[in-house]
């Protein structure tokens, strides 16, 4: 069995690549500042609970010996970048400079970087598939930022387990940068009236014509480079946004939410 380590390990991709690798007979070791919830922690070999940049790293690594990391801590969120700028570079660049300087240290560390676009599914408790979803759960006229016209490129948590799976075995690692998206490109009306649809198509729909500093107009990635390594999205955004409001709905019940 080769064994990975998933910083980021109680996070929402770090949990979700945790239960897809263990599926496909790695052994998971698990690094985070909290504990991972239960699920996780069912398909961890071993995990420890601190805050990256850390001494004790040195020793975790001497003693499981992993053949692969996925570096998923971090945070990725515009809003706080732009408000706490600072704290956004130290627990971004900074920490993966950390982070890589041990591997590297240690092992000889080869790496790639994945880029992450537009990342959903069961767990997102945040950015725009959430905001719309809580809203259209809880209010009957909502009010989104922007024109409707800027969009995104989403991908299903899970379809990003799976492209990380090809850069593994696939990449050249030698620091190259990897789109990993659908490459098709999604307007944020169009998202919201799919939601809509799945929860009630009366709702009325809004948009402030506003949008934050910092916040991108359009995207849509260039995939080619991890599409050549054999990767193609399972899940379509019909499909995995049915999946989500159904998420979403049992969690705001579980809440006590009337929904």
């Amino acid at each position: 069995m080769k064994r990975l380590l998933i910083t980021g390990a109680a996070g929402f991709l770090g949990s979700t690549s945790a239960q897809y690798f263990s599926q496909r007979d790695w052994e998971i070791y698990g690094l985070d500042r909290v504990a991972p919830d239960k699920t996780t922690l069912a398909v961890l070999k071993d995990h420890a609970a601190f805050r990256l940049p850390d001494p004790s790293l040195d020793e975790l690594l001497t003693q499981w010996k992993p053949d692969a990391c996925i570096h998923a801590a971090g945070r990725a969120s515009v809003p706080q970048s732009m408000a706490d700028p600072v704290s956004d570079f130290s627990d971004g660049p900074v920490l993966t400079f950390h982070v890589c300087k041990e591997f590297a240290k240690m092992f000889g560390m080869r790496t790639s970087s994945a880029r992450l676009f537009s990342a959903y599914g069961p767990g997102l408790r945040r950015q725009v598939l959430w905001d719309i979803t809580y809203k259209a759960l809880t209010q009957r006229t909502i009010t989104l930022q922007g024109t409707g016209s800027e969009s995104r490129d989403f991908l299903h948590v899970l379809d990003i387990a799976r492209a990380l799976e090809c850069i593994l075995n696939g990449a050249l690692m030698k620091g190259e940068v990897i789109n990993v998206a659908s490459g098709g490109e999604t307007r944020i009306a169009d998202l919201a009236h799919l939601i809509l649809n799945h929860v009630d198509p009366s709702i009325i729909l809004k948009f402030s014509r506003e949008l934050p500093s910092g916040t991108p107009t359009n995207w849509q990635a260039d995939i080619r480079k991890v599409s050549a390594m054999g990767f193609v999205p399972e899940i379509a955004l019909q499909t995995g946004v049915a999946e989500y409001v159904d998420w979403c709905k049992h969690e705001l019940n579980g809440k006590g939410m009337k929904i």
